[in-house]
């Protein structure tokens, strides 16, 4: 692991632990992360929403036209594209009310986004992505994925690596994979590392051991 990927991972860590907020959507936690990324006034340019080349994924993507990088840091000339993943379960106890313009307890839904293969699939094709990246720009050092969640499915789950490609285990109870257009082939094994956060700060997972995030280095 290079220093500027070291640096970012422990500003990552240090983010989440511990957290005492629970995030809304995926936004406000790829916009917290941006923030406090650029607050440490370690990098040169933190950037939101990176634009990338229409043509990074076309070969297992067609219709990937659009495509960003969620955030971008830079250092020097080096560049470290980071990719995110805010997977909730309304279904888990929390421990915190949500609070709106200073009160307390106030009922909002948020999106349910509980272990399915399909979103566990664009886990990995992020992955993916930051394989791409980091082959096709030689400014490029590497990447990070980032995916938080209270759903332990997510963990017990992750898929299986071969051959260059990847196979998703079916899950029990879980939805079947959407698959139609969208192929993943990940060129290389990636460590899956989970981290807790701490329990006690806001929330409940299914197992009492609260939100958890694992982190994948290109």
């Amino acid at each position: 692991m290079n220093k500027l990927i070291s640096s970012i991972v422990n500003d990552i860590h240090a983010f989440l632990n511990p957290q005492n907020r629970l995030f809304f959507n995926e936004a406000e936690f790829q916009h917290g992360l941006a923030k406090y990324l650029e607050d440490t006034g370690k990098y040169n340019a933190v950037y939101l929403e990176y634009k990338l080349p229409n043509d990074l994924m076309s070969e297992t993507n067609p219709k990937a036209y659009f495509l960003t990088a969620d955030i971008v840091v830079k250092l020097g000339d080096d560049y470290v594209p980071i990719e995110l993943k805010y997977k909730f379960n309304p279904t888990v106890k929390l421990h915190t009310g949500h609070y709106r313009f200073g009160k307390g307890n106030e009922p909002i839904i948020l999106t349910d986004q509980n272990f399915r293969n399909d979103y566990r699939k664009e886990c990995w094709h992020d992955v993916e992505r930051l394989e791409r990246l980091n082959k096709r720009y030689p400014n490029v050092c590497g990447g990070i994925f980032v995916l938080l969640t209270n759903d332990d499915d997510y963990e017990k789950n992750p898929g299986t690596k071969y051959n260059g490609a990847l196979s998703l285990m079916p899950a029990t109870g879980a939805q079947p994979v959407i698959d139609d257009v969208i192929h993943i082939n990940i060129q290389h094994p990636h460590a899956v590392d989970w981290y807790p956060t701490d329990p006690n700060t806001y929330c409940m997972g299914q197992d009492n051991s609260g939100f958890r995030y694992c982190i994948i280095i290109e």
